[in-house]
């Protein structure tokens, strides 16, 4: 029998994404993930019918530093019948060593791929979603200064600096790199809680994800071999020594995977949830100050819409518009 419930997970080839595609894949639904390159996409497509016996297992290309791409998803989806979703998971994300990256649209690299390719992806798909669909977007920790593990405060700046890379500088090049991935990872946070207040009557459910530090994805990989070695290190150690700050990709797939598959998660919206440790779920946290300011979350989602060439309503389908 074929799933009746389709899943799509952005950067579901390895790490974290390709973690939570098994479970989910195992849980018997439908599961589509996406990576730029359509060759990796589809072997660790088949790398998990495999392992779970779930043919259902499908690979799309999509470059989320490439607008073009992400307009094109849709309709590629279509032709492949893979809608309507029931659940999106919004996890693909990067960090570079250095703010001068840009994407193929000229934004800058880690705000551009980690929060505005997503928000296009969020407002294309949003039709293509069933009534009671879920979306669960990966934030981090380094979102809030309380808690960032090291990482230095994301930006208060509005959507356009951050994306043409205005920026303080009085920060070295490193510290403006990191600074802009917490960023993104605010942005991410405060994307799901304003989509949480916009869909609240509607049947969405809409919440945000940190899975802890997770040493041994490939986050790092554009930073200077002495980092990337230390992470390599604390693959094994952090994860057991401190389960509640460090995770592995496994444990917080699980976690990440069961904000689709449990029913129990249907019951709120707008939660900020982290890896649970060695709890078998997911736990709510709080997130931080900023994130939780909804004028700022919306004028975010407005400003980030216009960045991306699209207007704030649209037609939405089942759901009203927004």
């Amino acid at each position: 029998m074929s799933p009746s419930r389709t899943v799509l997970i952005t950067g579901g080839t390895a790490g974290l994404g390709k973690h939570t595609a098994q479970e989910i894949a195992q849980a018997g639904w439908r599961v589509v993930i996406t990576s730029r390159s359509a060759d990796s996409a589809e072997k660790a497509a088949q790398q998990i019918r495999k392992d779970t016996g779930n043919n259902e297992v499908h690979a799309v290309p999509l470059d989320l530093a490439d607008l073009q791409s992400v307009r094109k998803l849709p309709e590629h989806l279509k032709r492949l019948n893979l809608l309507p979703l029931q659940a999106l998971i919004a996890n693909a994300g990067l960090q570079y060593g250095n703010p001068h990256q840009r994407t193929r649209d000229g934004f800058e690299a880690t705000f551009g791929t980690n929060h505005l390719g997503h928000v296009l992806l969020l407002h294309r798909l949003l039709p293509h979603l069933e009534q009671e669909a879920r979306l669960i977007l990966v934030s981090s920790g380094t979102h809030d200064p309380r808690s960032g593990g090291g990482y230095p405060p994301p930006y208060d700046l509005p959507a356009a600096d951050l994306a043409h890379a205005r920026l303080p500088e009085k920060d070295s090049a490193r510290r403006q790199a990191m600074r802009l991935y917490s960023t993104s990872k605010l942005a991410n946070l405060q994307t799901a809680l304003h989509l949480a207040r916009t869909f609240k009557n509607q049947g969405i459910t809409v919440h945000a994800f940190d899975p802890g530090l997770m040493p041994e994805t490939g986050l790092f990989r554009d930073h200077p071999a002495f980092l990337q070695l230390i992470f390599r290190l604390g693959t094994s150690l952090l994860p057991t020594l401190f389960p509640d700050f460090a995770s592995t990709a496994r444990r917080s797939g699980r976690h990440l995977a069961l904000l689709v598959t449990d029913p129990g998660y249907a019951t709120s919206t707008g939660q900020y949830f982290t890896q649970g440790g060695r709890r078998p779920r997911a736990l709510p946290i709080e997130p931080s100050d900023l994130a939780r300011d909804a004028q700022k979350a919306e004028r975010l989602w407005k400003d980030s819409l216009t960045l991306v060439g699209e207007k704030a309503v649209q037609n939405t389908g089942a759901l009203q518009q927004f």
